[in-house]
């Protein structure tokens, strides 16, 4: 009884086995189909694999290199820097600044600072409407009185310049600041759609002047000789 079970099960695994060749064999499209299309996809995978950087990255604790704070600065063809308000004691203090900034130059073939006074903030708006690029920086003094009372302002950046990032984002992505090699990008079909390094949001404090002049107008107002109190 057990030979006869087995013999029948032999016999239909072999017509099934039959029947499933022939079945390939007059479909040839869709047989191969199911064969390259696997092949196909997992070459995707691998080729994708190879060509992107591991995203996984070591922390950097270590600092990349060194920078010293005006040099960019220095290198920008445009020191035209606008003013709110335009008051006596103001331009007194910005006279002072270019001074520091002469100083600290030390006779080098570098531009003066051009300092453009407006009256008012609308006054400031108005102007860099009608031409953005002549206006890369702006200071806006809330104090008038910069040498006798506090120094309070606001520096603002051209944002078709350099765009500095936004106070309320405190995080920019995960990539943005790293240093990755960019052989990659030119790799026929793929896209840089991974951040290299080169747009890390907090490095445009830097590029854009943002810090040298803000370091400039502290240092001046350190620089005051302070008057006794009475």
């Amino acid at each position: 009884m057990g030979e006869k079970q087995h013999s029948v099960y032999l016999s239909q695994l072999k017509a099934m086995l039959k029947r499933n060749i022939l079945l390939k064999k007059r479909e040839k499209r869709k047989t191969t189909a199911e064969v390259l299309l696997p092949l196909y996809s997992l070459s995707i995978l691998i080729i994708m694999k190879l060509v992107l950087p591991n995203p996984n990255l070591p922390e950097i604790d270590t600092p990349r290199g060194e920078a010293e704070l005006l040099e960019h600065f220095r290198m920008l063809n445009n020191h035209t820097i606008a003013i709110v308000p335009n008051t006596t004691q103001t331009m007194e203090f910005l006279r002072k600044v270019t001074s520091l900034w002469d100083s600290i130059n030390n006779g080098r073939n570098i531009s003066m600072i051009t300092w453009v006074p407006f009256e008012t903030e609308k006054d400031l708006l108005r102007a860099y409407w009608m031409n953005p690029e002549s206006i890369p920086i702006a200071v806006l003094f809330d104090d008038p009185g910069p040498i006798e009372g506090q120094l309070k302002y606001e520096i603002r950046t051209n944002p078709s310049l350099y765009a500095t990032p936004p106070t309320t984002s405190l995080y920019s992505s995960e990539l943005a600041c790293r240093s990755t090699a960019k052989e990659w990008y030119t790799f026929t079909g793929v896209l840089p759609a991974i951040e290299g390094g080169d747009s890390c949001p907090v490095n445009q404090y830097y590029f854009s002047g943002f810090l040298a002049l803000q370091a400039l107008l502290d240092y001046t107002k350190i620089r005051l000789p302070r008057r006794p109190k009475v």
